[in-house]
This record gives structure tokens, C-alpha cells and sequence, in this order.
């Protein structure tokens, strides 16, 4: 036989001699998927660019705008020497001018002809001579027309103006300088979106 000697006690617990249950907070968890972050260096730029250039040559006479300025739509920035391209328009309407005089000489010889063959005055050779003349008159008027226009569109080339509106980016024009057709004297961007321009590896690129 086995004797147990239990210790008594008066039965009051102490109850700082029991821990308080944790406190846990509750949290669903759930799969998120994770990207991966790259660095790579851009450009970010003007969406909408250009390079201003004369589509005449000659010389420069005056340059309204610097670099930084902004400027409007239709805004004159450079202009040439006009007045060699005002010659060429003056000499071209001249040239037109006569060609229609002589236009309306050979249209009035050809309907006198028209007129007197029915009665025998004239012959056929004259009636088609008449016309033969009237035709090269008016093709004469044809050229000289296209003449004067080409000369309109010299004279009005120039004056550079902006193409929209912007802020000049660059400059590469002075008065009194000679410039050539194409030479690009002016950059301008426009003061709306931007464009980031990046070079991405080839490593990578299926991950953009």
C-alpha cells in the first residue's frame, strides 16, 4: 500500500498567478500576385516636335524669336529679303497678262474665220491655221498661269511662321545671314502632352 500525503490549501486562488489568454488578431489570408520592378532610364520629350527650316533661299532680315519664347500658331518667327521673289511675281503676272491679250487676239481671229468659211471668203488651211494659234495662246496662258503661282508660293516661303503653338527649343538663325533651302534654323515644341522615350534590352522585353 502507497501512502499520498497531499498538502492542503484554504481554496482562494491568486489570481495575478494566472495569465491573461492573448490577444490575436484575425486576418484572412490570400494569394496576391507580386511585379517585379525595373529601372530604365527614358527621355521624356515634347509629344509633338519640329524642325523649322526656309523652302527658299536668300537673305535673312529679321528673326523675331529667342530661345525659350513661346510662341503661337501662324506666328511670324524669320523672314527673308523679298524682293528678288517680288520681281519673279511681278514679271510672271506681266508674262500672264500679255499671254491673255494674245489669247483673246487669236479666239477673235479664229471666229472670223469661223464665220467667213461657211461663206468661201476663207479657206480650210486659214480656219485651222486660226485655231492652231488660238490653241498655243491658250496653252501659253496655262503656263504662265502655273508661272505666277509658283512665284506666289516663293514669295510667300519667305516668312517662317510656327507651325503650332509652342515654345523654341532652339535657334540657329541671325539676321543678315545667307541661308539655304532645308537648313534647319529653328525647333520648336509644342506645350501640350509629354513623351517618355525608352530603350528597353531585349532580355526583358517580354516582361514589359
Amino acid at each position: 500500500m502507497v501512502s499520498l500525503s497531499v498538502a492542503g490549501c484554504d481554496g482562494d486562488v491568486d489570481e495575478a498567478a494566472v495569465a491573461p489568454p492573448p490577444v490575436v488578431k484575425l486576418e484572412t489570408v490570400s494569394e496576391r500576385a507580386t511585379g517585379q520592378v525595373r529601372s530604365i532610364s527614358g527621355v521624356v520629350e515634347a509629344s509633338d516636335r519640329s524642325a523649322l527650316s526656309f523652302q527658299v533661299s536668300g537673305r535673312v532680315t529679321e528673326v523675331n524669336v529667342s530661345v525659350g519664347e513661346t510662341v503661337v500658331a501662324g506666328q511670324v518667327l524669320a523672314l527673308l529679303d523679298r524682293t528678288n521673289y517680288q520681281i519673279a511675281l511681278d514679271s510672271a503676272r506681266s508674262q500672264l497678262s500679255s499671254a491673255r491679250a494674245k489669247r483673246s487676239e487669236a479666239k477673235e481671229d479664229l471666229d472670223r474665220k469661223l464665220a467667213l468659211i461657211d461663206k468661201g471668203f476663207v479657206t480650210q488651211a486659214a480656219v485651222d491655221s486660226a485655231r492652231a494659234a488660238y490653241d498655243a495662246a491658250a496653252a501659253s496662258v496655262s503656263v504662265s498661269t502655273s508661272d505666277v503661282e509658283r512665284a506666289q508660293k516663293d514669295l510667300d516661303r519667305t516668312i517662317l511662321s510656327a507651325p503650332f503653338a509652342g515654345t523654341i527649343s532652339s535657334r540657329e538663325i541671325d539676321p543678315f545671314v545667307e541661308v539655304s533651302v532645308g537648313t534647319t534654323l529653328f525647333e520648336i515644341q509644342s506645350a501640350g502632352d509629354l513623351e517618355v522615350r525608352v530603350l528597353v534590352p531585349e532580355t526583358i522585353i517580354r516582361e514589359v
